[in-house]
């Protein structure tokens, strides 16, 4: 990344990010070390429920500026590279993005599994904001840039111009860019295998009865699918393929949380 972003451009973005995610988190550990433990005996004017409804919205408003603080330091840290960036060229930044929003996202799914009565459903998706708006704006530059690359054999091919006439390197190029990785389709794959595992293991299961043997072993299963789809998922994030390491590694989450809830069920 060092090679493509404008060193100035990393160095201030970077300390920005990195300062809005820190105070993020500093916010996030002191607001949940003051949550009232919960009750389900309490009712809505006990002093433990209205403590932990301000606390909860307090932090969810400020959920929504951090993390509109940070896509917009991301953004224009991308929109600065993209500047000083030859045009034949910018598709990495935008690859460099998605990677960034994949980050985004596994960060998210931490943080709202650690302290999910922390969040509304407005601040939950305040969470999922940057990763939303990264990966958004990678897959729409990715798909422009792709589509405004010179073809083979235009001008931008010709001699002197870094190709060689009646060379095969872009068409090559361009034919494995837009095929299916295998390893990405395995892993997205193993992701939607896990969800089904999970939600089946879930269908018979109510609070304080015990559960079918089938279920037990749909969800033990699921946990297995689920390291797998994370494992693959984190090398579809080395190959850039950052949609399906997205959707694939949260899976191994997915997995040991749908087992931890049926304990909690049965």
């Amino acid at each position: 990344m060092r090679k493509r972003w404008p060193n100035q451009v990393l160095l201030v973005g970077g300390a920005l990010a990195f300062a809005i995610i820190v105070a993020a988190l500093v916010d996030y550990a002191i607001t949940t070390s003051k949550l009232p433990e919960y009750s389900p005996s309490t009712t809505g004017g006990d002093p433990e429920v209205v403590e932990r409804t301000r606390l909860r919205q307090g932090y969810n408003d400020r959920a929504w500026l951090y993390s509109v603080a940070l896509v917009a330091v991301v953004g224009g840290a991308a929109f600065a590279a993209l500047r000083a960036t030859p045009r034949e060229r910018r598709r990495e930044i935008f690859t460099d993005l998605g990677v960034v929003g994949v980050v985004s996202g596994i960060a998210a799914v931490a943080i709202l599994s650690g302290e999910p009565g922390l969040f509304s459903d407005i601040g939950g998706a305040m969470v999922w904001l940057p990763a939303g708006c990264f990966l958004l704006a990678a897959a729409l530059g990715t798909a422009f840039t792709r589509r405004s690359a010179p073809a083979p054999g235009t001008a931008a091919d010709a001699p002197g111009r870094g190709a060689t006439v009646g060379s095969n390197a872009t068409p090559a190029i361009a034919t494995a860019s837009s095929g299916i990785n295998p390893v990405a389709a395995m892993a997205v794959g193993l992701a939607v295998l896990t969800l089904i595992l999970v939600l089946i293991g879930h269908s018979e299961r109510e609070c304080g009865e015990s559960a079918p043997g089938w279920s037990d072993a749909m969800l033990e299963i699921a946990v297995l699918t689920g390291l797998a789809a994370g494992g693959l998922g984190l090398i579809a994030l080395i190959m850039r393929r950052w949609l399906a390491a997205l959707v694939s590694i949260p899976a191994a989450v997915l997995g040991f949380f749908g087992l931890l809830a049926a304990a909690c069920l049965s």
